[in-house]
């Protein structure tokens, strides 16, 4: 038997199916499109796509055909005819991190400081707290052990440079984290190995923030052609975020 948090951190395609099932693509359609699936996010970079998040009326119009059940499954697990970009993914992942809300899109250039950046501009989606906590767990628990982001697992790095003070992700039991030679830093993540075409191969993906509270860094590869998500994208989202942790 398993729950919500459980199908996700196995990412078990079968409960996904009578979710999807249960909730009809009408529903999941619309929640998808409210959170930038199909649609652009309006980065300052140019050549944004739109992707695509296809409902009943798509297929009609588009393909002249029915939609079916095995239609929902499909769409239900992220395949079938939805199209979407590493930047979409990563803006979707954006909304659990930080409780709710879809920020559009920018680049930092601090070593053109002649280029003004617009205030981020973010929206609140009105999704319940529970929910996304429960997505939050379910991600949590991919990146821990018996998930599948088995690359992170017990992700930490060495304390020698890092500023940890007064952070409560780092606090423990101890008098004082800086005498660990590492430390460890929760990461939430969900991998993905995507079938496309005929080809009989699959995109790998992993996306991936950390620490979960109080979130620093989001991540979202994406090998194409590459194989599977916790084994291809994963080691490179965990260089990452060694990066990061050690700078």
């Amino acid at each position: 038997m398993l729950n919500i948090v459980g199908a996700t951190k196995r990412s078990n395609d079968i409960f996904f199916y009578k979710v999807g099932e249960m909730t009809g693509i009408e529903s999941i359609a619309k929640m998808a499109k409210n959170i930038g699936v199909g649609s652009k996010l309006g980065i300052d970079l140019p050549g944004e796509v739109a992707g695509l998040m296809p409902d009943s009326d798509w297929m009609k119009k588009v393909k002249g055909e029915n939609w079916y059940t095995g239609n929902t499954y499909h769409v239900a697990i992220g395949q079938g005819d939805i199209l979407t970009t590493p930047l979409q993914v990563n803006a979707l992942v954006n909304v659990v991190a930080n409780n709710g809300k879809l920020c559009q899109p920018h680049l930092l250039t601090s070593q053109n400081p002649g280029i003004k950046i617009n205030k981020t501009i973010c929206r609140d989606l009105g999704i319940k707290k529970e929910n996304l906590e429960l997505v939050k767990e379910g991600m949590k628990e991919a990146c821990s052990t018996g998930g599948t982001g088995w690359p992170l697992f017990n992700f930490k790095i060495q304390n020698a440079r890092l500023k940890i003070d007064n952070q409560n992700y780092f606090e423990s039991y101890e008098s004082t984290t800086s005498g660990k030679p590492f430390i460890n830093i929760p990461v939430a993540c969900k991998t993905g190995t995507a079938e496309f075409g005929d080809q009989k191969k699959t995109h790998a993906w992993i996306t991936v923030f950390a620490p979960i509270e109080n979130p620093q860094i989001s991540i979202t590869v994406l090998v194409e052609s590459g194989g599977e998500g916790s084994t291809v994208a994963g080691p490179i989202a965990k260089k990452i975020l060694e990066y990061w942790f050690s700078k």
